[in-house]
């Protein structure tokens, strides 16, 4: 892979800004889906290879303080933070540090049923564990600070839901059995690894670990609750329960550069790239719409890939598409209300971009 950072290949094919028209469409439809959905504040930002980048910001930030949000919002993007860990972990493949389809004792020998499953099974869910963050003990105890160990010990006496690689299920825990993998192979903090291999050479300055790192700049505060006078979560749940699986924090503008770098050919492999973006094949024919830390589906008609994230007060969105006529565009949707989808801001701002 080429050394020089990627941040300055990305800004030398940048231009300045979305045609203005499509400018005001998106910020209108933002502000509008905003309040339809009453969330309390939410940003939005938007890539088109042949014009440039728009970012925008709508609502309140801190509802208490009355302060606005701001493009430079830090959010939490929850499990957005998946396609930071699966890159990590397909790049220590392709080093030949990790092998995607050995058992998992192999780096894991200690991890509940670690001999049945492989680190591809944990990449696209088909490993089958039960998710840590749905047990009454983690739910109960969210601003409990736990080690990875501890996470999966709620989870190391539950059989796995099925016979490893047979079915699809979303779980947290395959995500946090991958930070813990990287570790073993590295000898540091998964953290370490993301920072290195994905926040410093796509210069995503905006982008943090928080259980790692402090959060600099100001992040917008996390509700919880429906209607415009919900309860404020944004410190209630501690980085380390969704750990590899979902603590990252970003801004919209740092994830649709995350979003360029990655699925337009930066970061990974094309051999990986491709197996990333690639539906599961399971053994019944059926497809599961997921690939190796990828969600894929379809967008106002538009192929995409990307991941969503949900965590305790807020909601976000990354999606990467290229259209028919040779078009990139990529968008990121943040939202500050955990009961406020972001998928009516997203879905309403792709429909605008693909109008003009």
């Amino acid at each position: 892979m080429n050394t020089l950072p990627i941040l300055l290949i990305l800004l030398a094919c940048a231009s300045p800004g979305l045609d203005p028209e499509l400018e005001a469409a998106l910020q209108d439809t933002l502000d509008q889906e905003r309040d339809r959905g009453e969330a309390p504040g939410a940003t939005l930002a938007v890539y088109i290879s042949d014009q440039g980048t728009w970012a925008g910001a709508s609502g309140m930030g801190d509802l208490s303080a009355e302060v606005p949000t701001a493009v430079d919002d830090r959010f939490k993007v929850g499990s957005i933070t998946k396609t930071f860990v699966a890159t990590v972990v397909l790049q220590l493949v392709a080093e030949e540090a990790l092998d995607l389809d050995a058992p998992l004792a192999e780096v894991l020998p200690d991890a509940p049923h670690a001999s049945e499953v492989t680190p591809r099974q944990l990449l696209n869910h088909t490993a089958g564990y039960v998710d840590y963050v749905t047990t009454l003990t983690f739910l109960g105890s969210m601003d409990q600070e736990r080690t990875p160990e501890e996470l999966i010990a709620l989870i190391a006496d539950e059989p796995l839901q099925f016979e490893p690689g047979t079915a699809h299920s979303y779980s947290n825990t395959h995500f946090a059995l991958l930070g813990m993998a990287i570790e073993a192979v590295t000898g540091g903090d998964y953290a370490a690894q993301v920072r290195a291999r994905a926040l410093e050479p796509v210069g995503l300055s905006a982008t943090f670990v928080p259980s790692d790192q402090p959060v600099e700049g100001r992040m917008a505060h996390g509700y919880l609750g429906e209607g415009y006078d919900p309860q404020d979560v944004t410190d209630a749940l501690s980085p380390t329960g969704p750990w590899a699986a979902g603590e990252m924090v970003s801004t919209a503008e740092d994830l649709v550069l995350w979003g360029r770098a990655l699925y337009g050919g930066e970061v990974l492999t094309a051999a990986q790239l491709d197996a990333m973006t690639t539906d599961t094949a399971l053994p019944d024919g059926s497809l599961a719409a997921y690939g190796l830390g990828c969600q894929i589906e379809d967008v106002e008609g538009l192929h995409t890939v990307g991941h969503s994230g949900s965590t305790h007060g807020y909601q976000s969105r990354l999606r990467y598409a290229e259209t028919d006529d040779g078009r990139v565009i990529v968008m990121a949707t943040l939202v500050n209300n955990f009961l406020a989808e972001a998928d009516t801001i997203d879905a309403a701002a792709w429909a605008v971009v693909l109008r003009y």
